[in-house]
């Protein structure tokens, strides 16, 4: 497995020299539950007994099945999409992903970014992004994207939306709870809209040098 992910690590250095990783538009699905996950105070609390701290948030609270949403969101060195949220209960199959986040988010607003220079589109390797009818779109739509060949599965976090922007996000969003799904939305988009441009850059900046980390550890897990 190593092995592969060492060939993948350098197929892709290659292909994003000069800069090309910023021409990429980065993309993952990530979900969000209602329910609090971080302690708002960074995990110190101070405070003169345990029960108030308990109160200020000490103790988070956890229920066997929250309500959550599947979010998909993509960015650049220069920017980002909006946030696409899934129906609670819908499969991200290949028809759905097709149709609600290539055609109707990804592609419009890539091509607006881009504004007709040209891009890279950068996908997991999910079975919904890897199928047949996927693949078929994409030559369809004339999408330049790194395909399941050359993206390393399974890859040691050198996609910045989750070595990066995930974590950025889910730290503001999930520091409290939400009263409901509509709530947490409002929460998620208004977060997101914060993240500045200097962090998405910094991050996709990231790419190249996980790659070289990735290939100094012959395909095994780095630090960086």
């Amino acid at each position: 497995m190593t092995y592969v992910i060492l060939k993948k690590c350098k197929v892709l250095l290659r292909r994003l020299k000069g800069g090309t990783h910023r021409r990429v538009l980065w993309s993952d699905e990530a979900p969000f539950t209602i329910e609090q996950e971080f302690n708002k105070q960074n995990n110190r609390i101070l405070t003169k007994d345990v029960a108030t701290a308990n109160s200020q948030g000490r103790i988070v609270q956890k229920s066997a099945h929250p309500k959550s949403l599947m979010v998909w969101a993509g960015v650049t060195a220069d920017g980002k999409t909006p946030l696409v949220f899934v129906q609670p209960g819908v499969k991200i199959d290949q028809n759905y992903y097709e149709k609600e986040i290539l055609m109707r988010h990804m592609k419009p607003w890539a091509d607006n970014h881009f504004s007709g220079a040209p891009w890279i589109f950068q996908q997991d390797s999910a079975p919904a992004h890897r199928a047949k009818k996927t693949m078929e779109w994409f030559a369809k739509q004339n999408v330049d994207f790194i395909t399941p060949e050359e993206w390393p599965a399974n890859s040691p976090d050198i996609n910045p939306m989750d070595f990066a922007i995930w974590g950025i996000l889910k730290a503001k969003v999930s520091s409290a709870p939400h009263a409901n799904l509509d709530d947490l939305k409002a929460t998620l988009i208004k977060e997101w809209a914060k993240i500045p441009v200097e962090t998405l850059r910094a991050a996709v900046d990231d790419v190249p040098k996980r790659l070289r980390a990735c290939m100094k550890e012959k395909g095994g897990n780095f630090e960086i």
